[in-house]
């Protein structure tokens, strides 16, 4: 009689498969692009200030905002390049660009958030894309100097939830390691800020806030071991490099002792000396690379002063 093996795993209709991503096609990303596009300009063709602009016939009556969609809409299905190796600047920009602008309204600014929200999620803009870095820095900056026309307070608490979806998107984005402390700062900073001005706001917009704070710092706390690796490898290759320049002054001062003729033993003194010296100076150099260190600490991928802080 065969008895049932406890820890054999059974593959149920209900069961999640493992490591089952699958990357979306490059037609895929650029329909999805596309999409958002459409979505944006939807929004701004309903408005009155924008519908005029976006129906004139001449491109110079055009406003950029719109002209900017409209080239990237051409220009998406044309790429030739593997998804991975398109800037991502190239289609976050115009999204990004009215995010920033003040000229737009709070449902504009609500949709482009919604955008950049999900190539965040959709894992579009990941670790393996070019100019990753640079991509996630502009999103921060961007969302976090938001602009927009207040027409209702409905609609402006939607943009700050939105704002909020966006800037908790970048931390648990799979390409956060990529943030410096600068940016993680200013994410919290701006989190922190909207929590407390959604204490004149409604009960939904307060709760969502706390929530997104508390996740905000369970994810940046859940980098702890990586950032303790990091540490101890910075350590050990320190110690290394300095254990080989003692190792070079050693053999530098053996071989002038070497070469001094009968007077080994008050040689020995002023190499000793000499030693000390450069304990002294090594010490020195140590304290100022220390404290350059901490001034450009803030532009280091994110870990423990961006705790601090």
């Amino acid at each position: 009689m065969g008895c049932l093996n406890q820890q054999s795993e059974v593959n149920t209709p209900f069961s999640e498969p493992k490591d089952c991503t699958v990357k979306p096609s490059k037609g895929a990303l650029a329909c999805m692009v596309n999409s958002e596009i459409g979505a944006v300009l939807a929004v701004m063709r309903r408005n009155v200030r924008w519908g005029f602009r976006y129906a004139a016939a001449d491109d110079q009556l055009e406003h950029p905002l719109i002209h900017s969609f409209k080239e990237l809409r051409k220009s998406i299905f044309s790429w030739q390049r593997r998804w991975n190796r398109v800037d991502p600047l190239l289609y976050l920009q115009p999204f990004l660009d009215v995010i920033q602008s003040d000229e737009t309204g709070a449902p504009i600014t609500g949709v482009a958030l919604s955008s950049v929200y999900k190539f965040l999620t959709l894992e579009i803009i990941d670790s393996s894309i070019m100019n990753v870095e640079k991509a996630l820095h502009q999103i921060v900056e961007t969302v976090t100097s938001c602009r927009f026309e207040v027409t209702d307070p409905a609609s402006e608490e939607v943009v700050l939830m939105k704002i909020l979806q966006v800037l908790l998107a970048c931390m648990k984005s799979k390409a956060s390691a990529n943030l410096s402390n600068h940016h993680v700062c200013n994410i919290v900073n701006t989190c922190f800020r909207l929590v407390h001005q959604a204490s004149a706001k409604s009960e939904l917009l307060q709760r969502i806030a706390r929530h997104t704070m508390h996740e905000l710092v369970r994810h940046i706390f859940s980098h702890l071991p990586n950032i303790v690796s990091k540490t101890h490898e910075f350590d050990q290759q320190s110690r290394l490099c300095a254990d080989s320049e003692a190792g070079e002054k050693q053999h530098d001062n053996g071989c002038v002792s070497a070469e001094s003729t009968g007077k080994s033993a008050s040689a020995a003194v002023p190499s000793n000396a000499s030693d000390k010296r450069d304990e002294t100076t090594d010490e020195k150099t140590q304290k100022e690379e220390i404290a350059s260190n901490g001034e450009n600490s803030m532009m280091d991928p994110y870990g423990v002063p961006c705790m601090v802080e």
